[in-house]
């Protein structure tokens, strides 16, 4: 998709300055959970002075998932002086690429991971990037680099926009898209009135009517005195009773997902940056959806509807209630979806895109080779796909 649609401008808060010397920074390089604890510290404190936020990527949501059975991984930390880190990079290495016989390495995720921007220190971005990147092409033994799931525009983007054209040698190759932002309006009424047809919106209004006629009709907003454990145990039961746990892929459907979750949803509820709400039939939960806050924004996490009652739209009528009270509070600058491109509701009622990338650099010759030849590859690999 082209990055020409209107998105994100930046999600950070302060400016690149100056960076030191990239001689002064250290490499550190962990394989092992067991080895992780001893920066944590450090960790915390990057993530609180990131260039661009990315909770997925913070200790106390990519620990649980690192330390998960079969967890294989490379942390790799840049280390500007003893005790001041100033990137963090997760990485997971392939013995061959695209069934290739070259060794990469690509950024970490996993199934509940929905954005993978390194944490950079604001103002020393490039000084992380140009020892990452030296350690990639001279240590890493790897042929490729991926960098996917990323911004592309931003902070981080404009960082390595800097690096690249401080090295015209290295060689990469960048394929955008994108998918769907949310930024508040002058009001709520104004923004859906402008997201959906009045026909549409008129539509969602009666169903909502027709709902309340079977009872009590509420939205609910999981608040500081509410009993956050109650929320995060309902939720995986409503997910449960859904398609997802008919097919085996609900967070309650697997011990490690529903571990993963509750100890996220636990830690976010402590730090003050998790956001649930829910549309309650009487006491019956038929939607409910919890987002991940952080900085002037958040990021939508996750989000179950109760099937018996799919007719209704329970989904979209929550997320019609949520973004009217996002819009009563003034909060919240930006929501990122985290939806797949062309969701269907996200794409219908976020009205702003955010641009994403994945790059491919090349980090030794036979891997600036391969990268050099990609579009050709791409090109030649469409062309066979449509010969009978």
């Amino acid at each position: 998709m082209s990055s020409s649609t209107p998105g994100l401008r930046t999600l950070g808060t302060a400016r690149a300055a100056p960076c030191a010397p990239a001689a002064r920074a250290r490499v550190v390089v962990l394989r092992e959970a067991g080895a992780l604890a001893a920066h944590v510290a450090a960790w915390e404190e990057l993530a609180a002075h990131v260039a661009e936020p990315n909770p997925f990527y913070e200790p106390w949501m990519l620990l649980p998932a690192l330390r998960r059975p079969g967890a294989r991984f490379e942390l790799v930390l840049v280390y500007a002086d003893a005790v001041r880190l100033i990137g963090l990079f997760p990485l997971e290495r392939l013995a061959r690429f695209k069934r290739l016989p070259l060794s990469a390495l690509r950024l970490w995720s996993h199934s509940h991971c929905y954005l993978r921007t390194p944490l950079l220190r604001c103002g020393r971005e490039s000084e992380a990037l140009e020892a990452f990147f030296a350690w990639a092409a001279r240590e890493s033994g790897a042929s490729l680099v991926q960098l996917q799931e990323v911004p592309g525009e931003g902070l981080f983007h404009q960082a390595l926009a800097r690096h690249f054209g401080r090295h015209p040698e290295a060689v990469y190759f960048a394929e955008r898209y994108v998918r769907a932002l949310f930024r508040p309006q002058r009001s709520g009424a104004e923004y859906l009135r402008a997201a959906l047809p009045g026909r549409r919106l008129k539509e969602f209004r009666r169903l909502a009517r027709r709902l309340a006629e079977r009872g009590p009709l509420a939205y609910r907003v999981l608040g500081p005195e509410d009993g956050a454990e109650d929320w995060i145990q309902g939720f995986l039961a409503l997910e449960a009773r859904g398609w997802k746990g008919r097919a085996g892929t609900a967070l309650a459907s697997a011990p490690a997902d529903r571990a993963f979750f509750e100890a996220v949803a636990r830690e976010a509820t402590r730090r003050g940056r998790l956001d649930m709400d829910g549309l309650y039939l009487g006491g019956r939960a038929l939607a409910l959806s919890c987002r991940i806050r952080a900085g002037e924004g958040a990021f939508a996490f996750k989000i179950a509807f109760d099937e018996a009652f799919a007719a209704f739209s329970p989904g979209v009528l929550l997320e019609l209630a949520h973004l009217e009270r996002v819009h009563r509070e003034g909060r919240v600058r930006w929501i990122d979806s985290c939806a797949v491109p062309g969701h269907f509701m996200a794409q219908r009622l976020w009205r702003e895109r955010r641009v994403l990338q994945m790059l491919t650099v090349g980090a030794g010759a036979a891997g600036s080779l391969l990268v050099l030849l990609l579009p050709l590859l791409r090109w030649a690999a469409r062309r066979l796909r449509r010969t009978p």
